[in-house]
């Protein structure tokens, strides 16, 4: 919801976010890291997967808004 609120004001770009998705993976991993209570993968891994599953479903959403605006501006 964010990440569409911030394209909408043009701050945040589908370009952006999928060319620093190394950058974002490598974040997120640092993150669940340090909030996981145990030191084990496994805790981390199923941290992890949710907030990379977000990333991309904001990805999927921020293009499909792209298209939405393109089509409403082709029919005016």
């Amino acid at each position: 919801l964010v990440a569409l609120m911030l394209h909408r004001m043009g701050l945040l770009s589908v370009a952006f976010l999928t060319t620093h998705r190394r950058y974002a993976v490598l974040l997120g991993a640092i993150i669940t890291a340090i909030i996981t209570p145990t030191p084990d993968a496994f805790t981390m891994g199923t941290l992890l997967l949710p907030m990379l599953g977000l990333y991309e479903i904001s990805i999927v959403l921020m293009r499909l808004a792209e298209r939405r605006r393109s089509t409403a501006v082709l029919r005016v």
